[in-house]
């Protein structure tokens, strides 16, 4: 996969599995829902800073104060740069659970089992499922801000 490709992968994860409160920040998104999910829950730096970094980083931290959550910073390769990981690394963060995307060709793809059983399922009860194979059940009313999310971009 060309390095090219991963902002719009970014920005298709971000958009499938919305925040119910977000606000952009001199480039970086902040998320808020609760609960254990980290992409939802943190600073997505998608451009680069025209603030100076330790300055951004304090306020980030204020802000996710306010919201009753710890600051965790996501910064996927592309939008990395020496300055910014120092200056994370001067405010006490350091690198944990990497995120791994996975993608494939279409064409390339194998066909489609024909003993695959798909099924549809409501985003309420989907959450639990999601729980399950995570190991994160959402906070209390996590689930139901993100069904709210959902639901209004789709209509």
């Amino acid at each position: 996969m060309a390095i090219d490709r991963i902002p719009q992968i970014e920005e298709a994860a971000l958009n499938a599995w919305p925040a119910p409160r977000q606000m952009v920040y001199d480039g970086w998104l902040l998320r808020f829902t609760g609960g254990p999910s980290k992409r939802v829950n943190s600073t997505n730096v998608l451009y680069p800073s025209r603030l100076p970094l330790p300055e951004k980083i304090k306020y980030c931290e204020a802000v996710y104060a306010q919201a009753e959550l710890p600051p965790l910073f996501r910064v996927p390769a592309p939008f990395s740069t020496p300055e910014l990981e120092q200056s994370l690394q001067a405010a006490g963060y350091h690198p944990f659970d990497e995120t791994y995307v996975l993608t494939c060709e279409l064409a390339a793809a194998d066909p489609v089992p024909e003993n695959l059983r798909v099924q549809a399922f409501s985003v309420d009860d989907w959450i639990p499922y999601k729980g399950v194979i995570s190991g994160a059940q959402p906070g209390p009313g996590a689930a139901a801000a993100i069904c709210a999310a959902l639901c209004r971009r789709r209509r």
